[in-house]
C-alpha cells in the first residue's frame, strides 16, 4: 500500500518535472524562429494543484516531449583543428624537417604529410632536398590569405615526386623553380592563382592531377619538354599559359598519345564522332604546345562492367562484376564458354565485337557483355532411313557386281568361238 509520504514524493517529483519541462519549452520551443515548428501548450493538458495525472499516456507525452526537448539543444562538436605553421615549413639539404614539431613524417626518403596545415607564411613546404617524396596523404595546405609565393616550393631540386595534396589560397600551389625531371601525380591544386607554376623548369611529369578554379591552372615560363597528361583543368580563367623570355621556344607534351590521351580541359568543345572518348580535333595553346588527343571526359577512376547475357553459357576473365581502373587503362577481356556454348560476339555499347579476347580503353564509365549461345547439335538420322539406305547400297554393289561377270563371261573372244563351233557343227 502507497504510504502519504509516497504520494508526497511523488506530486513533489512529478510538479518539478513539469515546471522543468514547461521552462524547457518555452525556451527551446515557443521561440523557434520557424512559426510552424511552435508548440501550441494549449493542447498539453497538465493537473495541478493536488491532483494527479490520470493515466500512463501523460507519462509517456513529458517523456516524448522532454526527448524533443533534448534533441533542440545543439549539441557541441570539437573539430580536428589544422596545424598552425608558426614558420615556413622545409625539408632541409641534410633531409630534417623543420620545426620539428612539423605534421611531416619520415621514413628514408618518404615524407608523409599527418594533418592538415594552416599558414600565413610566404610558402607552405620548402624542398631543398632532392631525390625523395612527399606523400600529401590527401591532407590539405592552406593560406590564410591570398597571394603569398607557393604551397609547395621546389628550389634547384631534382626526382622528387609531390603526390596526393591539396593546395590552395596561395601565389601558386605547386611552383618549380630551376627544378627538372620531377614528379607532380594526383594533386589537387584550386583556387590559387596559378595552379602548377614551372620557371626555367624542364623535363617534369604532371599527370592526374585535378587543377581547378586558379587564374592560371598551367603556368609554363622558360620550361619545355614537360610531359603533361590525364590532368582535370577545370575553369581556370585560362587552363594553360605559356610564356617566353628565351630567344628560342620549345613545347612541351600536353598528351601521351593515343589512345591514351591527353588531358580534359573545360574550355575544349570539339566531338568525338567514333565514341574513343578522345576528341577529334586537338587543343591549341600555341604554336608550339598542344593537346592532340583531348580528353571527353574527366581524368580520375572509372568503372568498367562485365556482364553475359546467359549466366549457364560461360564466364570471363576478369569476372563479371563491376572493377576500377585508371582513366586510360587498357582492360583485355576474355570470355570463356562452358561445355555445350560457343562464344558469339561482344556489346560494348551500341559496338559488336566478335574478336575474342578483346581490349577496352577504359577512360569513362564503360560495360561490356558477353554473348554466348548453345552448339548446333547434328540431327539423329532415323533408323529406317539408315536401313533403306544400307539395303539401297548392298542392291548396287551386288547389281554392280553381277554386271562385271556378265561382261567377262561374254567377251569378244568368247563370242568369236561359240560363233565357229556353232558353224562345224551345223555341217
Amino acid at each position: 500500500m502507497t504510504t502519504v509520504h509516497e504520494h508526497a514524493a511523488k506530486r513533489l517529483y512529478f510538479t518539478r518535472a513539469r515546471t522543468y519541462f514547461y521552462k524547457s519549452l518555452q525556451s527551446n520551443l515557443i521561440y523557434n524562429s520557424q512559426p510552424q515548428n511552435k508548440l501550441n501548450l494549449s493542447n498539453v493538458r497538465f493537473i495541478t494543484g493536488e491532483g494527479r495525472m490520470r493515466n500512463k499516456t501523460v507519462y509517456k507525452m513529458i517523456l516524448s516531449f522532454l526527448f524533443i526537448s533534448v534533441l533542440s539543444i545543439p549539441f557541441i562538436i570539437n573539430p580536428v583543428h589544422a596545424y598552425t605553421a608558426p614558420g615556413i615549413i622545409t625539408i632541409k639539404s641534410d633531409g630534417t624537417v623543420d620545426p620539428s614539431t612539423a605534421p611531416v613524417t619520415r621514413t628514408g626518403s618518404l615524407y608523409t604529410i599527418t594533418q592538415n596545415i594552416s599558414t600565413s607564411f610566404a610558402y607552405g613546404i620548402e624542398i631543398l632536398k632532392s631525390n625523395i617524396i612527399l606523400d600529401g596523404a590527401g591532407f590539405a595546405i592552406h593560406h590564410t590569405t591570398t597571394g603569398k609565393s607557393g604551397g609547395i616550393y621546389v628550389l634547384f631540386q631534382t626526382n622528387i615526386t609531390i603526390e596526393r595534396l591539396s593546395v590552395d589560397s596561395f601565389d601558386s600551389g605547386i611552383y618549380l623553380y630551376y627544378s627538372s625531371f620531377n614528379n607532380i601525380s594526383g594533386d589537387t591544386l584550386t583556387s590559387n592563382y596559378g595552379g602548377l607554376r614551372l620557371d626555367s623548369a624542364n623535363y617534369n611529369s604532371i599527370t592526374c592531377s585535378n587543377i581547378t578554379s586558379n587564374f592560371f591552372g598551367i603556368y609554363c615560363y622558360d620550361s619545355m619538354s614537360n610531359q603533361i597528361y590525364h590532368n582535370n583543368l577545370v575553369d581556370n580563367t585560362f587552363n594553360a599559359y605559356v610564356t617566353w623570355d628565351l630567344s628560342y621556344q620549345q613545347g612541351n607534351t600536353w598528351d601521351n598519345d593515343y589512345p591514351s590521351g591527353g588531358n580534359y580541359w573545360s574550355n575544349y568543345h570539339g566531338i568525338d564522332s567514333n565514341g574513343d572518348g578522345i576528341g577529334d580535333t586537338p587543343l591549341i595553346i600555341d604554336a608550339n604546345n598542344r593537346d592532340n588527343y583531348p580528353l571527353m571526359y574527366p581524368c580520375g577512376t572509372y568503372h568498367f562492367t562485365i556482364e553475359t547475357n546467359f549466366p549457364q553459357g560461360g564466364t570471363t576473365n576478369p569476372p563479371t562484376g563491376t572493377h576500377s581502373y585508371e582513366t586510360a587503362t587498357q582492360v583485355e577481356v576474355t570470355a570463356i564458354p562452358n561445355p555445350g556454348f560457343i562464344f558469339a560476339y561482344w556489346k560494348l555499347g551500341p559496338q559488336t565485337i566478335n574478336d575474342n579476347p578483346t581490349t577496352v580503353l577504359v577512360n569513362c564509365d564503360k560495360s561490356i557483355q558477353a554473348f554466348f549461345t548453345p552448339k548446333q547439335a547434328v540431327p539423329a538420322v532415323p533408323f529406317g532411313v539408315v536401313s533403306a539406305l544400307f539395303a539401297m547400297i548392298i542392291t548396287f554393289v551386288g547389281f554392280a557386281k553381277f554386271k562385271r561377270t556378265k561382261l567377262t563371261k561374254n567377251s569378244p573372244s568368247q563370242i568369236i568361238n561359240s560363233a565357229c563351233e556353232s558353224k562345224f557343227t551345223s555341217k
